[in-house]
């Protein structure tokens, strides 16, 4: 795709490639590849697939253990996402949003 100067597709892959790096466990290879989407996605102007790559990032953050780095994806996924007209995405990134903002609340109660 890069080869062929398609860089949607190429965004496509690098994300999916990702995933598939996630689900397999091997979480520094999939944040390389979803960091690489991401980019390509902001350079293209894709703010939907811009959103879901920050939210997958966060996703895998969380994963991680990196509570502070999947807060702010989740947050820059939510005001990606709610720039475009395609909001399909939305209600899954507020979600993991409303999650990691509890789970943060939670670290800073009194009796935690």
């Amino acid at each position: 795709a890069r080869e062929m100067g398609n860089s949607e597709a190429e965004a496509k892959a690098l994300g999916g490639i990702g995933v598939v790096r996630f689900r397999l466990g091997d979480l520094p290879a999939a944040r390389e590849f979803l960091l690489a989407a991401l980019a390509v996605h902001r350079a293209t102007g894709f703010k939907n697939r811009e959103g879901r790559a920050l939210r997958r990032l966060a996703e895998l953050e969380r994963a991680a253990g990196d509570r502070a780095a999947a807060l702010a994806y989740a947050r820059q996924a939510v005001a990606a996402i709610r720039q475009t007209e395609y909001v399909r995405y939305l209600p899954k990134a507020e979600a993991l949003l409303t999650e990691l903002e509890a789970e943060a609340a939670g670290d800073r109660s009194p009796n935690g």
